[in-house]
């Protein structure tokens, strides 16, 4: 059992330990402990550690811990973490930035340029993945395959908030997590696809209502300019669902654009334009993004 007093001094090293236990390795301190523990390289069989009514089960926080490289095969005791609690329990290896890290996208990103500027940026990366990994590789072995999920996610978003990341990489990490939770949660993709395919849906029918939709195939040889209010045999007729699939949905091709589109010159055609153009982009980008996630890719380190 280990049970290190608590040290006043956060410089010093409460416990060092680089050990193979083949039982059960127990922490129970009488009080937080305040000074440094590293139990890196560190391997057990089972870590029993009490949560209730402790304040982090009196792990040191703030850099003050080092678990990379510590290996257990599962958790002991009655009094056992919950996922979140153990989450920040591998946080405690990071030492918090001043002004903390801000969860508002602009301001966040703020902070980052401004770190980048005063410190440029280390050649080697400071975040340890593998208290992650072991993490999620014992709550896999018990069944628990939610709980792993959450710490896979966490993972990658705990690397933008402690890696040293580039902005372009922040950036990438950032759209990742907010759109499919990198790969975890990909059904945002199909719904926010099935979300602007109903938009532009309505937006299609309102568009043939106001005779914003125009021809622009060919109609040389025809005795008449046709129209979307009106369905003839000499030009393809215009079908909203068609059209919606063909501006929104990427590779299927019902031809409706190759024969039908948006008047620029109409009152608010730029409108009209601007808003195919958006569907589309936004079609392919979440289009890419489910099935980068159904197939794993965005899973990849």
């Amino acid at each position: 059992m280990l049970a290190p007093a608590a040290l006043a001094d956060e410089d010093k090293m409460a416990l060092a330990a680089r050990m193979q236990i083949a039982g059960q390795l127990q922490w129970k301190p009488s009080a937080p402990v305040s000074g440094q523990v590293n139990l890196e390289g560190t391997t057990v069989a089972a870590l029993e550690d009490e949560w209730t009514e402790k304040d982090n089960g009196y792990w040191p926080v703030d850099g003050r811990l080092r678990l990379d490289g510590f290996t257990y095969g599962r958790f002991g005791g009655d009094k056992q973490a919950t996922v979140e609690q153990r989450l920040k329990w591998i946080c405690g290896q990071y030492q918090q930035r001043a002004g903390g890290n801000p969860t508002n996208f602009a301001a966040r990103l703020e902070q980052l340029l401004r770190i980048r500027s005063q410190h440029p940026p280390r050649s080697e990366d400071n975040f340890a993945t593998q208290p992650y990994e072991q993490l999620a590789a014992v709550y896999q072995r018990a069944g628990q395959d939610e709980r792993a999920r959450k710490v896979a996610i966490a993972r990658r978003a705990d690397l933008r908030k402690y890696g040293d990341l580039k902005p372009y990489r922040w950036l990438s990490n950032w759209f990742l997590d907010w759109s499919i939770k990198y790969g975890y949660q990909t059904w945002r993709a199909g719904v926010g696809l099935a979300a602007l395919f109903a938009v532009f849906l309505v937006l299609s029918i309102v568009g043939q209502h106001q005779h914003v939709i125009v021809p622009v195939g060919d109609t040389k040889g025809l005795h008449y300019l046709p129209s979307v209010a009106e369905c003839t045999g000499d030009y393809p007729c215009f079908y909203p669902a068609g059209y919606t699939i063909d501006k929104v949905i990427p590779i299927i091709n019902v031809h409706q654009a190759d024969f039908w589109g948006p008047d620029g010159h109409a009152p608010w055609g730029w409108f009209w334009v601007g808003q195919t153009w958006v569907a589309t982009t936004a079609g392919w980008a979440l289009a890419t993004l489910l099935v980068a996630g159904y197939t794993g890719l965005v899973r990849r380190d």
